[in-house]
């Protein structure tokens, strides 16, 4: 089964584009599978989350979620409190909407990609059909009912507008996908999630140091997710050709970052890449199979 390619810089420019209007607020997102185990959804604070290492953290673990075969979404407008007991949901949790959005199916007749790059200043393809997204002049307050209400009739009248027969997808907690990532719902023919208009200015990141030592990019991603904690436990444990067993992912990739920082600095301390690098091919094939 050949893959599509994932891409950490059309996510974060999608983000960067889409929260641009909010001051404050947080990032919703959320991995969802119905063949993968349960991944927790995260949160990240507006517009810290967006700048320089942090939006590369940001974007690296979107990916690394997509890599693992979850479908990657984000709540088009932002929540007002970070993920934790006792904080709102739904509905609840939204008191600023900066765009408007429509979901075009591919299915729907007169449905393509130019009907929203005429319109939009968002426009994602995800492999069955396109997201678009128009950014308004300023967010507007919704926090009563009533308002979110009214908010929810004029995304559901900009979709009416463009196309008859779109999706219903005007509820302003509605959670849509990163581009970047992967459509798994075939789970036997994944397919791109791709940003084809937006996004402005596209940043560039420097290799680190963990491709630099082991030439492999994927490795970054899982980085990133393991010091979010979010790679978990391996059940059962990996057990390597070195007769070393593995059984927190999270620890692992941290422990790969040390090895390849305390042998750049030092080459007596070469041995731990050494280990690690043993210890790696078992490991990503768990991930991603021979």
């Amino acid at each position: 089964m050949a893959i599509p390619a994932t891409d950490a810089v059309q996510a974060i420019a999608f983000l960067r584009h889409l929260f641009k209007p909010y001051t404050d607020g947080f990032i919703e997102i959320r991995p969802l599978s119905k063949h993968k185990p349960h991944a927790n959804r995260t949160t990240y604070r507006i517009p810290e989350c967006l700048k320089g290492e942090a939006g590369q953290a940001l974007s690296q673990h979107i990916i690394s979620l997509a890599m693992r075969g979850y479908d990657v979404y984000v709540g088009v407008c932002p929540r007002v409190a970070p993920e934790g007991p006792g904080r709102k949901l739904g509905k609840d949790a939204i008191e600023q909407v900066g765009a408007v959005w429509v979901d075009l199916d591919s299915k729907v007749e007169g449905a393509s990609s130019q009907v929203l790059l005429d319109t939009c200043d968002i426009v994602v393809s995800t492999g069955n059909g396109w997201h678009g997204y128009k950014i308004l002049s300023s967010p507007k307050l919704c926090k009563s009912a009533r308002e979110r209400t009214t908010l929810e009739y004029r995304i559901r009248d900009f979709a009416d507008k463009l196309l008859p027969g779109t999706d219903n997808v005007s509820n302003v907690d509605r959670i849509l996908r990163v581009p970047g990532t992967l459509n798994w719902k075939d789970a036997d023919n994944p397919k791109a999630v791709t940003l084809l208009k937006g996004g402005g200015i596209k940043p560039t990141y420097k290799q680190s140091l963990l491709v630099e030592m082991l030439d492999d990019e994927r490795l970054d991603a899982l980085l990133a997710s393991a010091k979010a904690g979010e790679l978990g436990h391996a059940i059962p444990m990996i057990r390597h050709a070195s007769g070393r067993y593995t059984g927190c992912l999270d620890t692992f990739f941290l422990e790969v970052e040390q090895a390849c920082i305390k042998s750049k600095a030092d080459a007596r301390w070469s041995f731990l890449l050494d280990v690690v690098r043993a210890d790696l091919p078992e490991i990503m094939e768990h991930y991603f199979g021979r």
